[in-house]
């Protein structure tokens, strides 16, 4: 099967796009901005998506240190489905490039970075690491913004917050489900409440635009694409069990609590996945390991 049989059958690529390399067409493989400096470890996929090497620990630690300096940041995460949809839309994929980190989210991404020769990366999963990012953030004085989520879920993680910080964090808070003129009137609230850090929970690639347009109105802040996190963090949705995340099932878990939403991520998009990053295995065209430069300065 070709690549636009493969396109037309997964229904995953617009049908006038057409596939004339195995990478993403404009891109040559492994060619990442990588810049020399004070920096981490980085691994350019498919020429289209640059993940960083970070577990939960340094992450933490990194955006504590960004927010407390007001250096300005920008964090976003990738799964499967980030991988494929960068892959396939160039402005998505420049989104992302142009976060400060972009951490592994999913072992669908860890997978395909192994199976195209970097080992390395390790899965970094926000509703792991979230409380004790606002205990820290809030431990040193930091104020937190919430956008995001159905109403009330947003309201209901600043309350937990709270309680994690004794009562004493200063938390904004916001669902995401609004219209243009509400949306306008919310980020002026937002710019007004001046937050060290704001984490943003529209889905991608909503939140990595609204990051960037915020870097420029709130430049002293760190912003987090958090996705659904806000619903998993006020019970609204099930957690995977431990065991399952660790077996790498956790697609699995989801699609069967979630099938009308999720089942053409997962039944079409996993596959498709999969045959790109074997037809790039099999074609020589390899992940490359870079270095990404830190913008904080300790």
């Amino acid at each position: 099967m070709d690549y636009d049989s493969l396109r037309r059958a997964g229904g995953w690529l617009p049908t006038e796009t057409k596939v004339v390399a195995i990478s993403r067409p404009g891109h040559d493989m492994g060619q990442a901005t990588f810049v020399s400096g004070e920096s981490r470890d980085c691994i350019d996929l498919l020429g289209a998506l640059q993940v960083d090497v970070v577990d939960e620990q340094l992450l933490v630690k990194e955006v504590v240190q960004c927010a407390s300096s007001g250096t300005g940041w920008v964090t976003t995460y990738a799964h499967a489905h980030t991988l494929l949809r960068a892959w396939q839309d160039e402005h998505f994929a420049r989104s992302l490039k142009s976060a400060d980190l972009c951490y592994a989210d999913g072992m669908g991404v860890v997978l395909a970075s192994g199976a195209l020769g970097c080992w390395g990366l390790r899965k970094t999963t926000a509703n792991r690491f979230f409380p004790d990012l606002c205990r820290r953030a809030t431990a040193n004085g930091l104020s937190l913004a919430l956008l995001g989520g159905r109403a009330g879920v947003a309201a209901q993680t600043a309350g937990r917050i709270k309680k994690w910080s004794s009562g004493d964090a200063r938390v904004w808070a916001s669902h995401g489900y609004l219209s243009g003129l509400e949306e306008s009137n919310v980020i002026r609230q937002l710019v007004e409440f001046s937050p060290n850090i704001v984490f943003v929970g529209l889905g991608q690639p909503r939140q990595e635009e609204l990051a960037l347009e915020l870097r420029s109105r709130l430049p002293s802040a760190t912003i987090m694409c958090v996705g659904a996190l806000f619903e998993v963090m006020s019970g609204v949705r099930r957690v995977c069990p431990a065991r399952l995340q660790r077996w790498g099932m956790e697609w699995m878990f989801r699609l069967v609590h979630e099938p009308r939403r999720l089942w053409r991520r997962y039944l079409l998009g996993l596959p498709t996945l999969l045959a790109i990053v074997l037809w790039n295995r099999a074609s020589g065209h390899r992940a490359r390991r870079g270095r990404r430069a830190y913008r904080h300065s300790d």
